[in-house]
């Protein structure tokens, strides 16, 4: 599988249905991760204002989609 083909599958907004049924513990860890920081993200009204909120979930998806790229480059593309 290509980087592109692999980022397109896994790279994506989840659910925590479609999460569990991941295979790979790994990604599987990654995507859990980051579902529950933006899940902390959008309830947290005291913290992060409204208007925030658009930038923090980009940064997170971001940071998600950097941890799936080395994952894949240094377990899956060997």
């Amino acid at each position: 599988m290509e980087l592109e083909e692999f980022l397109k599958k896994y790279n994506c907004e989840m659910n925590t249905e479609e999460i569990s049924k991941i295979e790979d513990p790994r990604i599987m860890a990654i995507k859990k991760k980051y579902w529950n920081l933006k899940l902390k993200a959008f309830q947290n009204e005291y913290e992060i204002n409204d208007w925030e909120l658009n930038g923090v979930l980009d940064e997170y998806s971001k940071a998600e989609r950097k941890e799936l790229e080395d994952y894949y480059n240094s377990e899956l593309n060997m």
